[in-house]
């Protein structure tokens, strides 16, 4: 997919996935929804899910991942408290995938650019990209 735009409407399980300069987003209502792919590659390209703080919309990659400077953006279907907590897993990918894949993308919000703080783990086997907090910058 280049330069392209893909609408998840409901949970998906594909093979392979390329995107170059393209945007992956979940529908914006309804049930979370889960991309499952066993091959992922992308550079720049978007990702948007959305969280009610405590489920998400999830991306799954069983095999491979590989790309570039790729954003996930969080859409917020409630608002954190300041300063709140989270935990909030987002993508899960093969152990040895890079935790430089994808970076925090900032969503304007009113007056207020939002940032997710996404934390990398790849302990268990597995890297895993969660939302861990947030930064708000304006009123």
């Amino acid at each position: 997919m280049n330069n392209g735009l893909w609408q998840l409407t409901g949970d998906s399980d594909i093979n392979s996935l390329t995107t170059r300069n393209s945007r992956v987003q979940s529908e914006e209502n309804g049930a979370f929804r889960t991309l499952t792919v066993k091959t992922l590659d992308a550079t720049g390209s978007d990702f948007v899910l959305r969280t009610d703080l405590k489920d998400a919309d999830k991306i799954s990659i069983t095999e491979k991942a590989s790309g570039s400077d790729n954003t996930l953006n969080v859409s917020f279907m409630k608002n954190p408290s300041p300063g709140q907590s989270l935990n909030i897993p987002l993508v899960s990918a093969p152990a040895g995938t890079s935790g430089d894949i994808f970076k925090a993308g900032t969503r304007v919000t009113g007056f207020s650019r939002v940032t997710p703080t996404l934390r990398v783990d790849t302990t268990g086997g597995s890297t895993k990209f969660s939302d861990s907090g947030w930064f708000q910058d304006g009123s």
